[in-house]
């Protein structure tokens, strides 16, 4: 009985050179795809963070605005009740006295629940080199004497605060005021009464050089805060007009 001879395969099992070049591609290349969406939704959840934060601020700002410009009035050491120009404002507002005034303790005689608000923009940078909105507060003595604070000239070019105390918001980097009188908006107010309304604008990219605050190109917010304290402001003018034998304004 004879052998049976084997028959010799042409091919043996395994990948050729060419099909795991191949494969390396394929693969990379699906790397290459994922990395590239990775990369665009981190990104993207960068931008609505960034953007989340700007909102939350835009919000706190003028949430703030609008209740401390709601208690603003005028007291006998700053004659104005409010002074303000189109990226600065500066105003008396009636805060919650201490307690030390409620139970005559040592250091309540001269405290006044008064203080002297102010917000501004600073855009060139202080002195730790930061931009955007800057809140400050100071305490009203009740001597015109004590007054710590100038009022603001709106005609005066705005100046950067130096280390100021309060609030800062380096996501708002625009501000603008305008002033309702009841008839007309204004850009600045010098008047000894306050305004009816004030509309107050911000935004989150600084304005360009060559542009008017008109012109703003980027995405706004904007709010119209009502004054309920003008009326009883506008009569305690009236009456002392009148008492000084003068017109009121």
């Amino acid at each position: 009985m004879k052998p049976v001879a084997r028959t010799s395969h042409s091919s043996e099992c395994g990948f050729t050179l060419i099909e795991v070049i191949l494969g390396i591609g394929i693969a990379a290349g699906i790397l290459m795809v994922v990395l590239f969406f990775y990369r665009q939704s981190e990104l993207l959840r960068n931008r609505l963070l960034v953007e989340s934060s700007r909102l939350s601020a835009v919000r706190l700002v003028l949430e703030r605005l609008s209740v401390e410009l709601s208690a603003a009035r005028r007291c006998e050491s700053f004659q104005q009740g409010l002074v303000g120009g189109p990226d600065r404002i500066q105003f008396v507002k009636l805060d919650f006295p201490k307690a030390a005034t409620w139970t005559n303790q040592p250091g309540a005689i001269g405290a006044t629940p008064f203080r002297l608000v102010s917000y501004s923009v600073r855009a060139s940078g202080g002195p730790d080199g930061e931009t955007g909105l800057v809140r400050s507060e100071e305490p009203l003595s009740m001597h015109t004497s004590a007054i710590p604070a100038t009022p603001i000239d709106p005609s005066v070019e705005a100046v950067a605060p130096a280390a100021p105390a309060g609030m800062a918001a380096a996501q708002v980097q625009f501000l603008r005021f305008r002033y309702y009188d009841g008839a007309t908006w204004h850009e600045s107010w010098t008047a000894p009464t306050l305004p009816i309304g004030i509309e107050v604008t911000l935004g989150g990219e600084s304005l360009p050089a060559e542009l008017s605050p008109e012109d703003y190109p980027f995405e706004l917010y904007r709010r119209v805060i009502y004054l309920p304290n003008y009326a009883a402001d506008r009569s305690y003018t009236q009456t002392n007009a009148l008492a000084m034998g003068g017109i009121a304004p």
